[in-house]
């Protein structure tokens, strides 16, 4: 309560007193207990001392700094980063062309023959060191006439065991004749199995014809 508040309250009773002791009668003035002034001037000093209390109290709180309202920031909102799709080319598959095939046509050469016989027959036991002919009877079943000019026996491969290694044809042959092909051949001194490989051959074409072979046992006894 304010100062001067109290004052006139004060004031107020003073005045009260007095004027009721004008109007009434005289009476003999009453004595004030001095209790009385004591507990008046103490609730008044008390009641003084609160009211300034009150008013520091209030003073401070209106001097007191309001303290910064905290204010939450927002969280930034996550951006989901876009994924990166790889893209996928797609390479074209190398389709093969497929190659031509090749047309194999048998085209019967015009020189082509035909054993008709054999002496001696292959297998056959010959003594070490004996020397013997070995003959083919052979048909000429091909388009073309053989020239005993030009083609030749000549032997091709196997032992070395021809007396000689080329031998001329002994006539012409014509389609579907027969002629006598003949080696000499001799045995060696080691016995065991020889064979000897011969065909005709046309010298100057290059061009070989008419395979023909022997084999035989080498034995005494």
């Amino acid at each position: 309560m304010p100062r001067k508040t109290v004052f006139f309250v004060l004031l107020l009773i003073v005045l009260m007193v007095g004027f009721s002791g004008c109007q009434s009668t005289p009476t003999p003035e009453p004595t004030m207990d001095p209790a009385v002034w004591t507990q008046t001037a103490v609730a008044a000093q008390t009641l003084e001392q609160g009211t300034q209390e009150a008013l520091q109290t209030a003073q401070a709180r209106l001097n007191v700094t309001p303290s910064p309202t905290l204010t939450s920031t927002p969280a930034p909102t996550r951006t989901a980063t876009p994924t990166v799709t790889p893209t996928i080319t797609l390479v074209p598959t190398r389709t093969s062309t497929p190659l031509p095939s090749a047309t194999i046509t048998n085209t019967p050469s015009p020189y082509t023959c035909r054993l008709v016989s054999q002496v001696p027959r292959d297998g056959s036991t010959i003594k070490p060191n004996t020397q013997f002919t070995v003959t083919w009877t052979v048909q000429n079943v091909g388009k073309v006439i053989w020239e005993d000019i030009g083609i030749d026996l000549v032997q091709m491969g196997g032992d070395k065991i021809a007396v000689q290694t080329i031998y001329d044809l002994p006539r012409t042959v014509k389609p579907g004749e027969s002629v006598d092909l003949q080696v000499e051949l001799k045995a060696p001194e080691a016995t065991g199995y020889y064979r000897t490989d011969w065909k005709l051959a046309i010298v100057d074409q290059g061009f070989t014809f008419c395979p023909l072979y022997v084999d035989f046992w080498v034995s005494d006894r």
